[in-house]
């Protein structure tokens, strides 16, 4: 990680402002691989060494819970079905993407394997470990050389941002390399777009929408800031904004398809929203998830969804939840205003292997100082701030009304590391404002 600087380098670094038409054609260079190759050693490294593929509950739920038990379902013949132990029919309460890549794993290496656990784990670890070339970039978009590395190399070795790649079986670790590939690409097209480019964006986001659906309340985003620019400098835009569009439609719309087969009516990529909105609101709630009211820990709960069907029990509540904010909506309220709180400051469902107050603390912090860098990037203008700061403020949005799970906090905190570095970074900016009497 150490490098030496030459003055000329020193002063290249310290440059506020880069030849964005060079940016382009910048490489990702041998330092960001090396920080890789070592991100995936601790993960991995310690997946094996504490025995994290050990997966203890005689249904194997815990092997990745529900995303687990549908590819239990492909596996087994049964299709797209059965989010639960039990066999309960088709079902859309996860999405499609991250189910397919387990039940792939559980095809060659065996339907909750030792040996699948650790491929889904090495995977999950590879996914955290790419981050870094993402965030190298992206930095270098938006910031300086030194920020980037350093960014880099924090992704690469706190053990926080570790976390969700090795404990749990989950999209986490994928979707935010995803994301922060997304977010790279939006600003490097705000440059300089070719029809190819917004053809290869469309279709990537349809597949980006059957990984992970949250994902498409950024799009919008990203598709007016592209087309933005490219009105300002004159480029041909409607059409292929339009074209974008329809690959997008074209490569969800068999998912869709096979939605309204097997339910008879039109349901999105992912259909559970009023369930987990339900599981986060009760006049007895206090902002985070109520776990004892979710079918996979409450036996009532597990009933009602096998009697009713999944699209009835959604029904269910859809209907418990518009209850309660009609009869409660200062204190729903209050929930959402508690959750946004959570979700940047609190992370109460925190997994970690060392969750002490220090450690809270800290992460505080962390979101604070990375928040004040996002802002700073709009004061200092860079090009791209925009992208970040919808994708940090809109993306969350669902999380306000459901409940604030930290595994969705760890999908932002490549865009957050490298807000808080520059923050860091800019210190002596931020002085200038306060000066000494």
């Amino acid at each position: 990680m150490p490098e030496v600087f030459t003055p000329e380098v020193e002063a290249q670094i310290a440059e506020p402002m880069l030849d964005r038409s060079a940016l382009g054609q910048v490489r990702t260079p041998w330092h960001v691989w090396l920080a890789v190759a070592v991100a995936f050693a601790l993960r991995y490294g310690w997946v094996v060494l504490a025995h994290k593929y050990r997966f203890t509950l005689a249904n194997h739920y815990d092997f990745g819970e529900e995303m687990g038990a549908v590819a239990r379902s492909l596996v087994t013949g049964h299709g797209f079905s059965s989010p639960f132990p039990e066999w309960s029919g088709p079902t859309t309460w996860v999405a499609p993407g991250f189910p397919l890549l387990i039940a792939a794993v559980f095809k060659i290496f065996g339907l909750y394997s030792t040996a699948s656990a650790l491929v889904m784990l090495a995977l999950n670890s590879a996914f955290s470990a790419l981050t870094c070339v993402p965030i190298y970039l992206l930095g270098r978009e938006l910031t300086t050389r030194r920020v980037s590395l350093y960014s880099t190399w924090l992704w690469a070795l706190v053990p926080q941002f570790m976390v969700w790649a090795i404990d749990w079986i989950w999209d986490a670790a994928l979707t935010g390399l995803v994301l922060t590939t997304f977010v790279l690409i939006a600003i490097r097209m705000g440059r300089s777009a070719t029809r190819k480019q917004w053809i290869a964006f469309g279709i990537a986001w349809g597949l980006a929408a059957l990984l992970n659906p949250t994902q498409l309340s950024v799009l919008p985003f990203m598709l007016c800031y592209i087309a933005w620019n490219a009105h300002r400098r004159r480029e041909p835009w409607i059409g292929r904004f339009a074209l974008c569009c329809l690959l997008f439609a074209l490569v969800v719309t068999p998912w869709l398809a096979r939605n309204y087969r097997a339910f008879g009516r039109f349901v999105f990529i992912r259909g559970n929203f009023w369930a987990e909105m339900r599981f986060g609101n009760s006049i007895w709630g206090d902002g985070l998830e109520m776990k004892i009211t979710h079918p996979e820990v409450n036996q009532f709960e597990r009933n009602q969804y096998l009697t009713l069907g999944e699209q009835g029990y959604f029904a269910w509540k859809k209907h418990d939840t518009l209850e309660f904010v009609h009869e409660y909506p200062k204190f729903f309220a209050e929930l959402c205003l508690r959750r946004v709180l959570l979700f940047w400051w609190d992370f109460g469902d925190y997994y970690g292997i060392l969750d002490d107050t220090l450690l809270t603390i800290g992460r505080r912090i962390f979101s604070t100082v990375a928040l004040v860098g996002m802002i700073w990037l709009f004061v200092k203008r860079r090009q791209g701030a925009f992208v970040v700061a919808s994708v940090l403020c809109v993306f969350p949005a669902v999380f306000y009304l459901t409940y604030p799970p930290e595994r969705y906090r760890h999908v932002l905190e490549p865009l957050l590391v490298i807000c808080a570095v520059f923050a860091v970074s800019q210190v002596r900016e931020f002085q200038k404002l306060f000066p000494a009497d």
